[in-house]
């Protein structure tokens, strides 16, 4: 397991152990109204409860999450928060901010998302949950790296929140099996296809990664 939160530049942690680090974003706490994408965060709260996971959480999640609905809301401040490290924008996370906008990883206009994970960054924690395919994105999080690297930090992992959903305790899932339906031309298997093919694309990711492998070399801020 990776070990967790290397912290500031000096080495100071915020949280110890050897759990993974997972910062979330305020789109995986709204996600929690579709009934579509509410799973992954569902898991890793259970995660968090069993212990397999510390959730870290900003100030600029909880403020984007302030203007959703209440049920929203509720969700963030009744089984979020009390699971999760809630870190501060401080000077140390804005400056960071700043160097990745500077160094063009992210348009001025798009600083939010560079808080994000300039926050995730300086806590220390593994890696960002994001729906947001400008953040959960392998080329752009290399270039973030670049900035990681020459400003003394590790490097920071972003993940699509459904390859965070299952933990250590988690059944492997299983893909369902082939449902024929009708079809214009006959009988299809096309959904189960699409759910082999969802899968294979999951696991070995859009830059060859595996999807499960979350750091395994681990990092150099431990």
């Amino acid at each position: 397991m990776v070990r967790m939160m290397s912290g500031h530049p000096a080495g100071e942690s915020v949280k110890s152990g050897a759990k993974l680090g997972v910062y979330l974003d305020a789109t995986v706490i709204r996600a929690y109204k579709d009934p579509r994408r509410a799973g992954p965060l569902r898991g890793l709260i259970r995660q968090a409860g069993c212990d397999e996971v510390a959730l870290v959480v900003s100030d600029l999640t909880v403020d984007e999450v302030r203007d959703a609905t209440a049920e929203v809301r509720e969700v963030l401040d009744a089984s979020v928060l009390p699971h999760a490290e809630r870190v501060s924008l401080t000077a140390e996370t804005l400056d960071l901010a700043d160097r990745y906008v500077e160094r063009g990883v992210v348009a001025r206009s798009r600083r939010a998302e560079a808080r994000h994970v300039a926050a995730a960054t300086v806590a220390g924690a593994d890696v960002v949950g994001s729906w947001n395919r400008r953040i959960s994105n392998w080329a752009r999080i290399g270039r973030y790296n670049e900035v990681n690297r020459l400003m003394g930090y590790g490097p920071i992992d972003a993940r699509d929140p459904r390859a965070l959903e299952y933990g250590p305790s988690d059944p492997e899932p299983e893909i369902e099996s082939p449902v024929i339906e009708p079809g214009e031309n006959g009988f299809s298997v096309m959904p189960w296809l699409r759910a082999v093919r969802a899968r294979i694309s999951e696991e070995t990711g859009a830059g060859g990664r595996g999807a499960a492998t979350l750091r395994d070399a681990g990092s150099s801020r431990v």
